[in-house]
């Protein structure tokens, strides 16, 4: 039985937070590299380089203030 099935309305935030950590991790542990070989499968599929770039900043930093934000409008339900 899960929280949302305890309480009508309440959902649980489990999945937000776990995404905010896979985020992190992508962003920040994984490496430039790591995330640009994973995006161009290993540099056969070729993307212009402010593409890459934007992609990062937007796994780095938008991502994770997003999923936070929705765990945390999803706790104050």
């Amino acid at each position: 039985m899960t929280t949302a099935d305890k309480q009508p309305g309440k959902r649980d935030s489990f999945g937000s937070s776990f995404g905010v950590l896979v985020v992190l991790f992508v962003g920040w542990k994984l490496g430039r590299d790591n995330v640009f070989d994973e995006l161009t499968n290993g540099g056969t599929f070729n993307l212009p380089p402010w593409i890459l770039k934007t992609i990062l900043f937007l796994i780095r930093f938008v991502a994770p203030a997003a999923l936070l934000a929705i765990a945390i409008f999803q706790i104050h339900e």
